[in-house]
């Protein structure tokens, strides 16, 4: 074997070794799982949760500007994820910043999915390198670290229903290792610096209390809602950490209201609220909650 030969081979080796997560193609981790991983079907499913949603009047309220959704499996909170993904329709945005817990890996600060774009049973979805660098390159508390978003479902099961809703935009997937108010305030502010004047949809993913009686449920749930649509980040955080209310994704919702209160943005809007224990055959004893809300600009 010739010497070039031989440091072409070492070369390419080094490089398929050690190329950068940058340049991968985050496939599904839950498909077939949380939803169906045949496209005909998907679509279906996610076209008829969102046909019934009830339209909200934006000719009168204002641009919407932000979602906080459910990330469930489908067959549990997919009704209440289509009520928000159906006010999208006559929308049109450049990118869609995605922010969801990490479940499975905790960390300290901010993780973005530094992928060239996301793989679902419908099709690709672009990354926003652009922005998701920006984001990257603008604290200490936000790098990327891959192993939270290898099996993460909190952002994928977000995306058939923005394939569904949405035509020719890009994401930017961010993941929240910790419950920290300062880490909510700096990814606040960082988006704010990085993504304003631009044409996004900013979404928080997050589910309510989990595994109570139905009623207790109910109860619990209300509170956590009551907090949401208050508009205060401050109070609902300390309502978490003392145990009033319950997200599991406390982060991403804290931080979206930090970032609307900052932009001006209406009061988040509560579209759905119900519990797995109202889905056909619904267990009442340890049930789990869902809501969405919309966030939109006052005119």
């Amino acid at each position: 074997m010739s010497m070039n030969l031989l440091i072409l081979l070492l070369t390419t080796i080094l490089f398929e070794s050690c190329g950068s997560p940058s340049q991968e193609v985050r496939l599904p981790t839950v498909s077939g799982y949380f939803y169906s991983s045949d496209p005909q079907e998907l679509s279906a499913t996610v076209q008829d949760f969102m046909a019934k949603a009830e339209q909200i009047p934006f000719a009168r309220t204002g641009k919407l500007w932000g979602l906080i959704v459910p990330h469930a499996g489908y067959e549990y909170s997919g009704e209440v994820a289509g009520y928000a993904y159906g006010q999208l329709k006559g929308n049109n945005f450049d990118t869609v910043v995605l922010i969801g817990p990490s479940h499975r890996h905790a960390f300290r600060g901010v993780s973005v999915g530094d992928y060239t774009s996301y793989q679902t049973p419908l099709e690709l979805v672009p990354v926003n390198r652009e922005l998701v660098k920006g984001l990257i390159n603008s604290h200490e508390l936000i790098s990327f670290y891959h192993q939270a978003h290898d099996n993460e479902h909190s952002i994928e099961v977000q995306l058939p229903f923005l394939q569904s809703a949405l035509s020719n935009f890009k994401i930017v997937p961010i993941l929240m290792g910790d419950i920290s108010l300062h880490t909510c305030q700096v990814l606040a502010n960082t988006l704010y610096d990085v993504c304003k004047n631009k044409n996004i949809l900013f979404i928080a993913t997050s589910d309510l209390s989990h595994f109570y009686p139905y009623s207790q449920a109910i109860e619990i749930d209300n509170k956590t809602i009551e907090a949401i649509t208050s508009f205060n980040a401050e109070l609902l955080f300390t309502g978490i950490i003392n145990g009033n209310y319950e997200l599991c994704g406390a982060s991403p919702v804290i931080t979206l209201l930090l970032l609307a209160k900052r932009l001006e943005i209406m009061s988040p809007l509560l579209l759905k609220y119900m519990n797995s224990g109202d889905v056909y055959d619904g267990n009442k004893l340890q049930v789990v909650g869902y809501s969405s809300f919309i966030l939109y600009e006052s005119k």
